[in-house]
């Protein structure tokens, strides 16, 4: 049986109730979507070949392009095994890279990630958003580069705040 989740009153938005995780009804939707999913690629015959692939790609050391600001390079590895990448920055092209933010340590089952990052042009400063369900709702904070220090400046998810650029 197809679970059936009834649409929402907002006519601009029908689909608004899937955002209410703690709801029983979108939980068994969830659960059905996920059996429905993995009923799929279990009868895929590639299935065993590509799981092989992706664990000989997992276990390699990957490293994203590196984005230059005044002198600093910011660039996201991550080392074989690591479940998500961490944001390193590098002073000059000689510069020994170093964690400026970790996205491993954020929570116990990684639920809490890195969304979107931004230094300003002389890279002083980094926005950061953190996303705690792996949505596109997440908080905007402000590092500190040189020292790797929160500015104690936060816009909370509540807002969306987005975040591409600065302008000072």
């Amino acid at each position: 049986m197809t679970q059936k989740l009834s649409r929402g009153s907002d006519p601009l938005d029908p689909y608004r109730c899937v955002e209410d995780n703690a709801s029983e009804s979108v939980q068994a939707w969830l659960r059905e979507q996920a059996a429905r999913a993995e009923g799929y690629f279990q009868s895929q015959p590639a299935r065993p070949a590509l799981l092989e692939e992706f664990r000989r790609l997992y276990s390699l050391d990957t490293v994203g392009m590196p984005h230059p600001f005044k002198g600093r390079y910011f660039m996201a590895k991550r080392r074989a095994g690591e479940d998500l990448h961490v944001l390193y920055v590098q002073d000059g092209l000689d510069g020994e890279p170093r964690v400026l933010i970790d996205q491993n340590t954020f929570s116990a089952d990684k639920s809490v990630t890195l969304a979107t990052w931004a230094p300003t042009d002389d890279g002083r400063l980094l926005a950061y958003g953190l996303s705690g369900a792996g949505n596109d709702k997440h908080d905007l904070r402000v590092k500190d580069v040189a020292t790797g220090s929160d500015l104690s400046d936060v816009i909370p998810d509540d807002y969306y705040p987005s975040f591409s650029s600065w302008n000072v």
